[in-house]
């Protein structure tokens, strides 16, 4: 279904089946999106006027060498250009946000909706970065998980307890990662601000240097608890002296 006009019908668009293809930001109406399981919303190049409700991992397109295949992810993009977000997202149940072609760019808060414990969210830009921002607020994600071409940027993210954190690729960071389960970089860390990295009961792994952007950053870890440990398996400060680094 491909929706080209502006639309200002209240009331909310719920999307239980296939793909709903948007032509403007006004498509969808003036109220809540909902995207169920085994539907998906194409933004295509267009920012959606909406807050969104998510679940699922999309519409299978299929196994097609010469185009794009597999699922495409309950809000995605296969323009070529960045899936932008600027309105709250929440997550109802395991979703997926995809890009095929460019980044993923995030600049409202994500969180779950309340009472949900399977709000575990991935965010999968294949060709691309991903920006996000606020992830947590009063109903936190049961977990996270990003895959990047590039870097992964963001403010400050909270999961709920046992909730992973793993980011594929990069990581620059301006505020703090908190959790009760694992959080684990794959790539660099790079601080742009001073920032902090905290579980509870489980396993720290920055799997490449730490250095800020700027000289004197400062970076605090702290895994509590009987079971919990912090694996650093990079250099840290040089590229710049970090103002400290506390591990606790």
């Amino acid at each position: 279904l491909l929706l080209n006009g502006i639309n200002t019908y209240t009331g909310g668009t719920h999307i239980q089946q296939g793909i709903v293809t948007i032509g403007n930001a006004d498509a969808l109406g003036t109220d809540m999106v909902v995207v169920a399981d085994g539907g998906a919303l194409d933004v295509g190049t267009f920012t959606p006027n909406q807050s969104l409700t998510l679940s699922g991992s999309g519409v299978d397109l299929g196994n097609n060498p010469n185009a794009n295949s597999g699922l495409t992810g309950a809000v995605f993009s296969q323009a070529g250009a960045p899936l932008t977000l600027s309105n709250p997202v929440f997550i109802s149940g395991p979703a997926v946000i995809r890009n095929f072609g460019s980044d993923i760019l995030i600049s409202a808060p994500i969180e779950s909706v309340a009472g949900r414990n399977n709000s575990h969210l991935t965010v999968d830009a294949r060709s691309g970065a991903v920006s996000l921002s606020d992830i947590g607020g009063t109903n936190l994600l049961s977990g996270l998980t990003v895959k990047s071409a590039g870097t992964i940027s963001l403010s400050n993210v909270t999961t709920g307890f046992g909730g992973s954190q793993i980011y594929e690729n990069a990581v620059s960071l301006g505020g703090s990662l908190a959790g009760g389960g694992m959080i684990r970089v794959d790539g660099s860390t790079t601080l742009r601000a001073n920032a902090a990295i905290n579980t509870t009961g489980s396993l720290i792994a920055l799997n490449g240097s730490i250095n800020g952007d700027a000289a004197d950053r400062t970076l605090n870890i702290s895994a509590t608890g009987s079971e919990s440990v912090v694996n650093l398996g990079g250099t840290a400060g040089a590229a710049l002296p970090l103002g400290s680094l506390q591990v606790q």
